[in-house]
């Protein structure tokens, strides 16, 4: 059954149920900026291992596409205390990179911060992260989920991720001004899971699926005196097939394929899989495809 926008909203009071008492900001740009912890696949059991508390860290970057107009690139520094051999941990980090606004490649940078408890076997989890950049990009994410290991080389992940963004852009001919650009707000919502399972010392499989629900909830001029209300939804079921391959302790190239549909409505809406404010006569499904590249170096 598709998700209508009753359901829609009812995740972003969820979401704003998180955010409320922390006031955190966070990203979106596609699929690539998602605040989800890496899937860890143990090599023994955590009952029998031993443990101290430490620190890691992971430097990475790379190049994603949407399957449409959205692509570009991020770059990515964090950090994470393990707390317990359950799998409790926190986690700091910094973002940046490019991506295609209204088919303009702007930057972006932020801050993301996730915390996770480990309960024997499976870790719940929450992370944020904030953003701003260029065409006043500004964006709010939370992300809540679960890590659960499966078998010892098995891994899988639940997640439900919200996201409320705005730019500006060349469209204000919606609005009948006569200002060259104005605003877009969204809300956006996924829900999906992922998989990853080591084949050996050298690869890992990762596959999984996910439901996008991008909400174009309202165009308005920059002095908000005046707006607009479609409340259109656009939504994308996107399946998601990579590798891992470890070629030391330290680095890591991760290439991942993407491809599912997209169901877009009838009207003025934001794309972000097209990274523009499109009208359409009819609702249309288009199928798509795209990718991510990236390398991390483990410290």
């Amino acid at each position: 059954m598709r998700p209508n926008k009753t359901q829609l909203y009812f995740l972003a009071l969820l979401i704003g149920a998180f955010l409320s008492p922390t006031g955190l900001l966070a990203q979106y740009a596609g699929s690539w900026i998602e605040t989800i912890p890496t899937l860890t696949l143990p090599e023994t059991s955590v009952q029998n291992a031993s443990f101290i508390p430490s620190w890691s860290g992971q430097l990475s970057g790379g190049y994603f596409s949407e399957g449409g107009n959205q692509n570009g690139s991020g770059f990515f520094l964090d950090g994470t205390k393990h707390l317990t051999k359950e799998g409790s941990f926190f986690s700091i980090g910094a973002q940046g990179g490019t991506q295609q606004l209204e088919n303009s490649l702007s930057a972006w940078g932020g801050l993301a911060f996730g915390a996770g408890v480990g309960l024997n076997g499976w870790t719940p989890y929450f992370a944020f992260s904030a953003q701003k950049g260029d065409m006043t990009f500004n964006a709010m994410t939370v992300n809540v989920g679960a890590d659960i290991i499966l078998a010892p080389y098995f891994t899988s992940q639940l997640f439900v991720i919200g996201i409320v963004s705005s730019h500006i852009g060349p469209f204000a001919s919606l609005l009948s001004l006569s200002d060259s650009s104005a605003e877009v707000d969204e809300l956006n919502a996924s829900i999906g899971f992922s998989l990853a399972a080591k084949v050996d010392s050298m690869v890992s499989l990762i596959g999984g699926f996910q439901q996008d629900l991008n909400q174009t909830v309202k165009f308005q001029n920059l002095a908000h005196t005046v707006s607009q209300t479609p409340n259109l939804l656009d939504n994308l079921d996107i399946f998601k097939l990579g590798f891992d391959l470890n070629f030391s302790r330290h680095w890591v190239v991760e290439i991942m394929g993407k491809g599912g549909w997209d169901l877009m409505p009838a009207g003025s809406f934001y794309s972000d899989r097209l990274a523009q404010t499109i009208t359409l006569s009819n609702a249309s499904t288009t199928t798509f495809i795209g990718g991510s590249a990236s390398l991390r170096y483990l410290f």
